[in-house]
């Protein structure tokens, strides 16, 4: 009887975990250049951001918010007003400190594309895990947290994927290293 309840038991966690993995979704959008994986259909709307210099942009913020937790992934376009990177940066990882005491708080590249992760616990015990990523004068910022004792949000945040308009993953090193081998042979 035991080794039937057993049995059924991890016949049930299989499953449901099978039905979780499958609410995940790849999104993607070549012309803002970014691949993200999200626990269900984003909502998206247009909000203002204030940047580093106190000017505004739009910001297209996508969120899903399910009991497990709230999953939020903002785009900023500055083509039209260049930023600087590092400034830029800096102003929306501050932004996230703000949520709470930071617990992990680098700097760190995605493919060569400069960036930051932090987590910050929040003052209600909810664990944020965020990604401030700035590209081709493109700000990303994950931003994902969770109930006090849930799994990390982690495969939201480490889903980002930064695009080529053809679709092809920016790897700022790889093609670097590409370019500097191509200069090289038309010598």
């Amino acid at each position: 009887m035991r080794r039937v309840f057993l049995i059924s038991a991890v016949l049930a966690s299989m499953l449901s975990g099978a039905a979780w993995a499958q609410a995940w979704s790849e999104y993607e959008n070549r012309q803002e250049g970014w691949l993200m994986n999200f626990p269900g259909e984003p909502k998206v709307e247009n909000r203002p951001y204030m940047t580093a210099t106190g000017a505004t942009a739009t910001a297209k913020v996508h969120t899903v918010e399910i009991p497990s937790g709230i999953y939020r992934f903002t785009f900023v376009e500055f083509a039209g007003n260049p930023q600087d990177q590092t400034q830029t940066i800096a102003h929306a990882v501050n932004a996230l400190r703000q949520k709470g005491r930071p617990r992990y708080d680098d700097a760190h590249d995605l493919d060569g594309v400069t960036g930051h992760q932090i987590s910050v616990l929040e003052p209600d015990g909810r664990l944020m895990l965020g990604s401030v990523y700035f590209y081709n004068q493109r700000l990303y910022i994950t931003e994902a947290s969770v109930p006090p004792g849930a799994a990390p949000p982690q495969q939201f945040q480490q889903s980002i994927t930064f695009l080529h308009p053809d679709g092809r993953r920016v790897n700022v090193r790889r093609e670097a290293e590409e370019a500097a081998k191509q200069k090289g042979e038309s010598k």
